[in-house]
């Protein structure tokens, strides 16, 4: 569904081009990179999903570290 979104996107962008309408080619443009980012976002979450939650846990150790710490070393 991204795909097809960013394919007519990227159409719109073009048309406005053609036409000279350029603040509608910058918002469909805007729309674009938007568009983009989501898979890209996405993929990184899929491919380290393990480094992810390696590190979810270190920083709740460590959360749990600081709290047991006095009030003076807080």
């Amino acid at each position: 569904m991204i795909c097809m979104a960013t394919v007519f996107q990227t159409i719109f962008v073009y048309h406005g081009l053609q036409i000279h309408d350029y603040s509608f080619a910058t918002e469909c443009f805007c729309y674009l990179i938007l568009l983009g980012i989501i898979p890209i976002v996405y993929a990184s979450h899929v491919f380290n999903k393990d480094k992810i939650i390696e590190i979810t846990e270190d920083m709740n150790k460590d959360f749990l570290n600081i709290y047991q710490l006095d009030a003076r070393h807080k």
